[in-house]
């Protein structure tokens, strides 16, 4: 999972001019610097530290990872097999296309036009990833993969869009961050309790079927 420690301006406003802070990796890795001054480490599993992102970088990263989420919810709702799981899955797509809305109508009244950091382009690559793993697969197996999608797909929004929330310069712009985050949150929760009611089904199928088969071997005894 990528990691992500970001600070935050100390000059208000969303232009997109301020210097990227200086970093040293332990590796010695390239850094990309991205079009708000920040860096992305060329290596995803290493922590990015001291990141300048501005309102309009922080809402077109919210973008690109909501809709990542709603195109996984699509790929379920394609080819799902549990009910419980296409409800879940219809529940995720109407959140995401409502967060989608409220972020669009946030970005309009505050005159915030989003403007992609480099790491979205990190973020997004992971999330496509995950969403690929997905494709192609159908019925049972797609409703066990898509909830595995979701429990790290939505646990890497909700963890982003909790930092955003604490480094975003509008009051109203950290209030839906930290607000979306929440939600999201609850759908990791979700996905998860799916998960074990699966692990619960397939115990209680798995000790079913041994026990017919003990009896079937019994009967052949005798």
């Amino acid at each position: 999972m990528i990691s992500l420690a970001i600070t935050g301006a100390c000059a208000s406003g969303d232009s997109d001019t301020r210097a990227p802070a200086a970093s040293t990796k332990a590796n010695g890795s390239a850094t990309v610097a991205d079009s708000a001054g920040g860096e992305v480490a060329s290596d995803s599993s290493t922590a990015v530290a001291g990141r300048w992102l501005s309102d309009a970088n922080a809402l077109a990263l919210f973008t690109a990872m909501n809709s990542a989420q709603l195109a996984a919810a699509n790929v379920e709702l394609q080819g799902w097999r549990s009910d419980t799981v296409r409800a879940f899955a219809a529940s995720v797509a109407q959140t995401h296309a409502a967060l989608q809305h409220s972020a669009d109508s946030l970005g309009a009244s505050l005159a915030i036009t989003p403007i992609t950091p480099a790491l979205s382009q990190e973020v997004s690559a992971t999330m496509q990833a995950q969403i690929d793993s997905i494709r192609g697969v159908r019925g049972g197996e797609l409703d066990r993969a898509f909830l595995e999608q979701q429990v790290h797909g939505q646990g890497l929004m909700s963890s982003y869009a909790g930092q955003l929330s604490g480094v975003a310069q509008h009051p109203e712009l950290q209030a839906f961050l930290a607000s979306a985050a929440g939600k999201v949150g609850s759908e990791v929760a979700a996905a998860n309790a799916l998960q074990r009611a699966f692990v619960t089904a397939d115990s209680l199928a798995a000790a079913a079927a041994a026990d017919s088969a003990a009896k079937r071997a019994a009967r052949r005894k005798y």
